[in-house]
């Protein structure tokens, strides 16, 4: 079991959402809505991981409706313990799910 917990909007430390395992790991998330032609670039990463500490978690994820910058992509694969998700695989990971589209509902 996991609890999620949407940070504030403002004075969020960078930091959209706090996942806890029952296990005892804790992910937190930065979340970015860009269009196809933004990306997410090198200082959003740094700030995301650098904000682990501050949650004592275990790993942090950077997820964006867009794109990555190469400095980003390129700053993320010098953190074993960050992960990217552009918009294209979240929407893979959104269709693997049981979750009902809002634009269904």
């Amino acid at each position: 079991t996991t609890t999620v917990e949407v940070t504030p909007e403002h004075n969020d430390g960078g930091i959209d959402v706090v996942a806890q395992r029952r296990t005892g790991g804790v992910t937190v998330i930065q979340a970015k809505q860009h269009g196809a032609s933004n990306t997410v670039g090198r200082p959003t990463v740094q700030q995301t991981h650098g904000a682990m500490s501050q949650f004592a978690a275990t790993e942090s994820v950077v997820v964006t409706s867009g794109s990555f910058s190469e400095s980003a992509r390129t700053a993320a694969a010098a953190y074993d313990d960050l992960s990217l998700v552009n918009g294209q695989r979240l929407r893979e990971l959104l269709n693997e799910t049981d979750l009902v589209s809002p634009r269904a509902v």
